[in-house]
């Protein structure tokens, strides 16, 4: 009986001294999906805009020039998916879906404040998004498409007037 209790001592002693192993990589890795992220084959200052996380504004709606002064806006934002922005007189949000160049506006609503001047431009601007399929940057412009026909132009909030 002293034999093995000293044996089972003995072994929990040299069982004690070996090195403790390191940690194994976590098998519940985190990804980030960039199926959606805007690719830029330009650089420095020539280029574009990113789809996501840049404020856009309004400057052409079914190929007509917007007057201003107050143009609509819109964001979109990568967390939850949300878009908002500002149809000139009131502001909006709601959800999009963005799928390789496809995108699709849901649940647009928006405060109900009543300007006389500006309206009918965002009833047709929030009437317009909601027709939107597909998107495409070109010569730093995004432009929502219905199938093939380009609905709204937008460009980047921060750029220059252009003549």
């Amino acid at each position: 009986m002293k034999t093995l209790l000293s044996v089972a001592v003995l072994v929990l002693l040299v069982a004690g001294c070996q090195p403790t192993p390191t940690s194994a990589p976590s098998a519940t890795a985190t990804t980030t999906d960039i199926s959606a992220a805007p690719v830029s084959t330009t650089t420095g200052a020539d280029a574009a805009p990113a789809l996501q996380e840049t404020d856009w504004k309004l400057v052409e709606m079914r190929g007509a020039p917007l007057p201003g002064p107050r143009l609509p806006t819109l964001q979109l934002a990568v967390t939850e998916s949300r878009a908002s922005g500002d149809g000139s007189c009131n502001r909006f949000f709601g959800g999009y879906e963005l799928k390789a160049e496809t995108i699709r506006f849901s649940r647009l609503a928006s405060t109900m404040m009543a300007c006389a001047d500006t309206m009918e431009q965002e009833r047709n601007y929030l009437a317009a998004l909601a027709e939107v399929t597909a998107w495409r940057i070109k010569a730093a412009r995004l432009e929502l498409l219905q199938g093939n026909t380009v609905v709204l132009t937008f460009e980047p909030a921060n750029a220059e007037a252009q003549p």
